[in-house]
């Protein structure tokens, strides 16, 4: 973070906001592109727990090192398309087998 602590030790919907480059601030304001400051962590999580497929487990990860910000956004779908995928060649495989009997 900005002064040196870890975000990842911290309760991210409480994680004051610092400005930090401030010619970039006044950019995206004017574009109308920017919200209120220190919404950004606190919509992130909004917006994923609201997912029908969230789990607790899913849940974004906030880490720094001194150095870097790293944010790990899951893939809600991962499962569920696995699953989709598994069932669809599961089926494709069965109308396969359906054919070849129908040509024997």
């Amino acid at each position: 973070m900005f002064d040196g602590s870890e975000v990842q030790l911290l309760d991210i919907r409480h994680v004051p906001s610092k400005l930090r480059n401030p010619i970039l601030a006044d950019v995206f304001g004017k574009m109308r592109l920017m919200e209120r400051r220190g919404s950004g962590f606190k919509k992130i999580l909004d917006v994923y727990e609201a997912e029908e497929r969230y789990k607790e487990e899913l849940k974004p990860v906030f880490y720094t090192d001194g150095y870097n910000f790293f944010l790990t956004l899951w893939n809600l779908n991962y499962a569920y398309d696995k699953a989709q995928n598994k069932a669809q060649k599961s089926s494709a495989n069965a109308d396969e087998r359906v054919v070849k009997r129908g040509h024997d």
